[in-house]
């Protein structure tokens, strides 16, 4: 016999289900894909390099470059510096038979991978992830920072976008 806290979760977990089925359903009509992750939307992406001396795969090297791109790395030595600080986080998921790749491979990979079918499975995954219902708010605030304009140049600005779907 269950009690009542057992019969509630189990009533949510068919919930859950419920709620994954249907959104699973219409990702798979609007964008081709199941879900957000980005692994799926890169996992077949064609490897451009010789197969000679490859060390990590194509997969790991994208994954990690945009982790640490959207974290704020903004070139090939802080994408290597986040992933060497997160490497127990990135083996958990990822594929690191020789560890963190370096930074020239990280720059070698990007400089050869087909630019349009890296923009094309990115677009595709970045509309997936930020798919809104109709009728949601987005809250946008904005800044501009102090302290760092002068002759010629314009003060840097951040802006947040907050949906409310997301709460």
């Amino acid at each position: 016999k269950m009690n009542k806290n057992e019969n509630i979760e189990q009533l949510t977990k068919q919930y859950r289900k419920i709620a994954l089925k249907k959104i699973r359903t219409k990702l798979r009509k609007l964008f081709g894909c199941r879900s957000i992750d980005v692994i799926e939307h890169f996992s077949d992406m064609k490897d451009p390099r010789n197969t000679q001396g490859q060390r990590h795969p194509l997969l790991s090297i994208i994954v990690i470059g945009l982790c640490a791109v959207i974290c704020g790395s903004d070139g090939w030595t802080q994408i290597e510096e986040f992933a060497c600080a997160r490497q127990e986080w990135l083996e958990s998921f990822l594929e690191l038979p020789h560890g963190i790749p370096k930074e020239d491979t990280f720059r070698r990979v990007f400089s050869v991978l087909d630019p349009k079918e890296f923009q094309k499975r990115f677009s595709k995954w970045i509309q997936a992830t930020v798919f809104v219902k109709s009728g949601s708010v987005i809250g946008i605030d904005g800044k501009a920072m102090r302290g760092c304009k002068g002759d010629g140049v314009t003060p840097k600005h951040i802006v947040n976008a907050w949906s409310s779907a997301c709460r």
